[in-house]
């Protein structure tokens, strides 16, 4: 089960700008794509590495010739401080990663993440519907949702959680979206269930939804 660092080690309302839309981590050396949106350098890559290259967010043609480093962003990362949730201790954004690979109480949390606590945990949590988190309508498969929200609720900007990023391994079951329609929009156009092997390891899991979600039409 793959576990976040940054759920653990700090709050997302200070480094959502900073977040990585593919490995949903804090930037390591941020890129800019020709539409707009910034990756790590090593997801960008990856996402140029298949046959047809398009960006995970907006899923526009990528161009190797477009993409540009973010010096602003890594100048701005090198310079802001974020709290560490694990230890509260004040860490520069740029050195999150490094952070929480040496913070005993991140890894206390990793570990208490990692291990199973009941027989109904070690079965997983329910991925196939989810409850609208504005309004509690149930049973909601990942399309439903997404229209159901798109009809109903369009214009709330009430924070709520994800309930389809809450029920994947590497969620965070407490972070609020500021803007929860967008974010269903932009991150669940394919269904994790048709792309995603659960039981693989992090960067199996990141090739097999790149190389097989960002091609599909």
């Amino acid at each position: 089960m793959a576990f976040s660092p940054v759920a653990a080690a700090g709050p997302r309302d200070s480094l959502g700008a900073f977040i990585c839309p593919i490995c949903l981590e804090v930037f390591t050396a941020p890129w800019d794509t020709g539409c707009g949106h910034t990756f790590c350098e090593a997801c960008l890559h990856r996402c140029l590495s298949t046959q047809q290259p398009q960006c995970a967010v907006c899923r526009s043609p990528l161009a190797a010739r477009d993409a540009r480093r973010n010096e602003a962003v890594e100048r701005t990362m090198a310079e802001m401080l974020a709290p560490c949730s694990a230890c509260s201790e004040k860490v520069r954004v740029s050195d999150f990663r490094a952070h929480t690979s040496t913070c005993a109480q991140a890894q206390k949390a990793q570990i208490a993440f990692q291990t199973p606590t009941t027989t109904a945990a070690s079965l997983g949590p329910n991925r196939f519907t989810f409850m609208c988190p504005y309004c509690g309508t149930r049973n909601l498969d990942q399309d439903d949702l997404l229209r159901h929200c798109m009809e109903r609720h369009h214009s709330d900007r009430t924070r709520v959680v994800c309930p389809v990023c809450a029920s994947m391994p590497w969620g965070d079951p407490n972070y609020c979206s500021s803007n929860f329609i967008q974010h269903l929009t932009h991150r669940h156009r394919f269904s994790y269930d048709t792309y995603v092997d659960y039981q693989a390891d992090d960067d199996s899991t990141l090739q097999e939804v790149l190389q097989r979600s960002l091609q599909e039409k």
